[in-house]
């Protein structure tokens, strides 16, 4: 099958202009496979939310471990279906949100883990002096692309992510300044559309937690495009990927499936 996308080095213009052009050909598909999960977590964390206010500091407690590893859980499965379906629609292949979580949650178990191990390097890092804290933040910027994309999992996963973001840490930056700012751009906006149809709930905490959600539905699609679109050029750049490499690493997930 053609790929409309040629796999090459990019610059910024470049890896931003085909990061847009694949949300916006593929804007419901991503926009669906984020609302799956983050709909889901708005509604429990503002049932959760709401529970705290009468609550005791035991209960409040539980409430809020509950709260964290539903996020955590339903947040894997997201991040990994759209990476998935960012890959299969860069090949050109034809991929529904249902096939993206099956595959995902084929290697829910080692996503994880890994997303744990993760957390506790960055908690690590912090204690030491906040630096290696920051350090180990770009280690494990491409979890979800190389566990999806290359089956790697837990410490294995980590220090790949270690030797891919070498030297490229300053692009990572940039995008994710980027992705601020449009984080901040849609909260304003959704902040002022709550601000005139219900003036009395901007400043409560579900109504924060919903809001992120709704954030989270439309622009984390967007952040995990462009960040794939970032590890395939790294990939080229460093080990010559190709589009072969690409699609037969995928052919062998889809047999393995398949067994």
């Amino acid at each position: 099958m053609e790929n409309k996308y040629e796999l090459k080095p990019r610059g910024y213009g470049e890896i931003l202009d085909i990061s847009f052009d694949i949300y916006k050909k593929n804007f419901l598909l991503l926009i669906g496979v984020a609302a799956i999960i983050y709909i889901p977590i708005a509604i429990l964390g503002a049932i959760l939310i709401g529970s705290i206010a009468s609550a005791n500091v035991p209960m409040m407690i539980i409430t809020l471990v509950i709260l964290y590893f539903a996020i955590l859980i339903l947040s894997v499965l997201a991040n990994g279906a759209m990476v998935k379906v960012i890959s299969e629609r860069y090949l050109g292949n034809p991929i529904t949100i249902m096939d993206a979580y099956k595959f995902v949650y084929s290697k829910l178990f080692d996503y994880i883990l890994t997303s744990i191990l993760a957390y506790i390097l960055i908690l690590a890092g912090f204690i030491c002096l906040v630096i290696p804290g920051i350090i180990f933040c770009f280690w494990i910027a491409f979890i979800p692309q190389i566990l999806i994309l290359e089956n790697i999992s837990g410490w294995n996963n980590i220090m790949r992510g270690k030797n891919l973001i070498g030297g490229n840490a300053g692009r990572l930056i940039v995008f994710g300044v980027l992705y601020f700012i449009i984080v901040l751009i849609g909260s304003l906006i959704i902040g002022f559309i709550f601000g005139m149809v219900l003036p009395g709930a901007v400043h409560s905490k579900a109504f924060d937690h919903i809001s992120n959600s709704i954030i989270n539905i439309f622009a984390l699609p967007l952040l995990t495009t462009i960040i794939t679109i970032l590890y395939y050029d790294i990939r080229i750049r460093k080990e010559g990927f190709d589009l072969e490499m690409l699609a037969a690493s995928l052919r062998t997930e889809k047999k393995s499936e398949m067994i």
